[in-house]
């Protein structure tokens, strides 16, 4: 039996890809109508998000699940991300969408470029060398709303912030103009630090929301006990990243 740490986390990221089969709109369509009839999405809430995704969002759901619309040269497809622990509600969806769309290979999915909630996934998992970053669940849903694609220079600057402060240097983060405040845990964590990126050729960018949180680290005052308990355990996490903006 594989030891615990191992097996997948319920809220860890799950993606899918799929080929469209019909048009677009006849796609949303299905979807916005599913909570009505569909007894695993009646609790869910449907937003259709810009003109190429659709958001279904639930407060009994590990996270957002996100169908989103890509253009490439085989034509249009689309990227399904759920949660591992959201499994049924998934399934459903699909037997919803019927013939409206197929499903490809798992495997082709290693060949696409990353998005941004993957990346962040991944950190959250420890996959891409993200000891010492917690990332919050909230911060992932929100990062599906980004299109950029060129993400190795944020993967670097968030790979400084799990090394050592002095060295580290500076210019890993940025202090935030305009603090946010997030629920991570079910702690509320005052959100001063930002890391930015923008697209050169392009006007995409991020804003990623993070805190401090290492006992003895300066981290914001109105941390509440539980989180400082919890690196006092000896946790890993010297980073909350609790929010993402994206445009």
């Amino acid at each position: 039996m594989m030891p615990s740490s191992f097996l997948p986390c319920p809220a860890s990221l799950s993606l899918r890809l799929l080929d469209l089969k019909v048009a677009w709109p006849e796609v949303v369509a299905a979807v916005m109508r599913a909570p009505d009839h569909v007894p695993e999405l009646a609790a869910c809430l449907v937003e259709s998000e810009r003109d190429d995704a659709v958001r279904i969002g639930g407060t009994d759901l590990h996270g957002d699940l996100y169908l989103r619309r890509t253009t490439g040269a085989e034509g249009d497809r689309l990227e399904l991300a759920s949660r591992r622990g959201d499994a049924e509600v998934r399934e459903a969806l699909l037997r919803t969408l019927g013939d409206r769309v197929s499903l490809r290979e798992p495997d082709e999915r290693r060949l696409a470029k990353p998005t941004l909630a993957e990346v962040l996934d991944q950190l959250g998992e420890h996959l891409l060398g993200g000891e010492g970053i917690e990332v919050a669940s909230a911060a992932i849903d929100a990062a599906h709303a980004s299109r950029l694609t060129n993400l190795d220079p944020l993967v670097s600057r968030l790979r400084q912030l799990t090394m050592p402060a002095s060295m580290r240097g500076e210019g890993a983060t940025d202090e935030s103009p305009s603090p946010r405040r997030a629920m991570v845990d079910g702690a509320p964590v005052l959100l001063d630090q930002v890391i930015e990126h923008a697209c050169p050729w392009t006007d995409r960018w991020v804003r990623l929301h993070l805190a401090e949180a290492s006992a003895g680290a300066g981290g914001p005052e109105d941390l509440l006990d539980e989180v400082r308990r919890r690196m006092r355990r000896g946790a890993d996490e010297r980073w909350i990243l609790g929010w993402v903006e994206a445009g």
